[in-house]
């Protein structure tokens, strides 16, 4: 075997990717900080959180709130209003998943899309394991690059994990919180002769890197306890 040797041009760009990749983390972690010293002091079971960051939070919950079809016109009319009203000097944004159910598959994967620009949002795989498909983002990011905190608790389950994991392993967000519910299966509703229908689980979705969700949950990168009062 020869031994490998990399071009100029090669190494160049790579030494260029790093440098990229560590400015983000730099801007993510500065975000991190800045929000946890706040977080902490009222980060409780209620959900409610303080100071200047409490009304940023519930603009987003508002449009995050679970997931439908009035999900995505109305996660981008909350993006929109908080920077204007914001003088557009925002740092970074909070996306508040905590106690939310999930709701419609298609409309989780589009709430996602806003702020990942490329590679996958999900991994679908049949219930047999026969057939995988890939969920890929389209381009354009609704927060420019912004950093963003995605709160998650036990109550973070369903298609609102599907989000979280893909903001997670897309390295778009930080995810502050406790580990999530991990519960991941897309279910298909079955009519029954007369009346009544039955719901049968026809495949379930894993992270983009292909961590399995169900029966394990999402561990956030920060822990946050919920605070006994």
């Amino acid at each position: 075997l020869q031994p490998r040797v990399d071009r100029p041009h090669v190494r160049l760009r790579r030494l260029r990717r790093f440098e990229l990749l560590a400015k983000r983390r730099e801007r993510l972690l500065a975000c991190v900080a800045f929000l946890r010293r706040r977080l902490l002091r009222r980060f409780d079971a209620r959900g409610g959180v303080g100071l200047h960051a409490r009304e940023l939070v519930a603009e987003l919950r508002r449009g995050l709130a679970g997931f439908d079809g009035t999900t995505s016109a109305a996660l981008t009319r909350a993006v929109e209003d908080l920077r204007q009203r914001s003088g557009n000097k925002l740092i970074g944004f909070i996306v508040d998943l905590r106690n939310n159910p999930g709701g419609s598959f298609d409309d989780a994967v589009k709430a996602a899309d806003t702020f990942i620009d490329k590679g996958d949002i999900a991994i679908v795989k049949s219930r047999k394991g026969e057939s995988t498909k890939h969920v890929a983002a389209t381009p354009g990011d609704l927060a420019n690059g912004q950093p963003i905190v995605a709160l998650v608790n036990g109550g973070t389950a369903r298609e609102a994990e599907l989000v979280a994991g893909a903001l997670q392993d897309s390295h778009r967000a930080v995810l502050l919180g406790t580990k999530t519910f991990g519960e991941s299966a897309i279910e298909t509703l079955i009519p029954l002769n007369g009346e009544g229908a039955i719901r049968l689980t026809t495949s379930r979705y894993l992270t983009p890197s292909g961590r399995t969700i169900h029966g394990k949950g999402l561990e956030p990168d920060l822990t946050v306890s919920p605070l006994k009062l």
